[in-house]
């Protein structure tokens, strides 16, 4: 094999080393977490496939509110 092959596969298990860390920060985010809805003020948790799957920005989430139904929280 060559270096070309080796500098792939160094980059594949790069690539993988980032993705588990980085469900497992999500899921971490999940347990210890709270949000506030943006509208009503409610404090809830998200689930982690809520968490990964949501659209969000920083630290902004967009997730369904349970008590009122809006859309839009933020990390408490």
């Amino acid at each position: 094999m060559g270096i070309g092959a080796w500098v792939g596969i160094g980059i594949a298990i790069l690539v993988v080393v980032l993705l588990i860390i980085t469900c497992l920060v999500i899921y971490i985010m999940s347990k210890k977490c709270d949000f506030v809805c943006e509208h009503c003020g409610h404090i809830y948790k998200i689930g982690f496939w809520e968490l990964l799957l949501s659209p969000n920005f920083m630290w902004n989430i967009s997730s369904k509110c349970p008590k009122c139904g809006e859309c839009g929280a933020h990390l408490l």
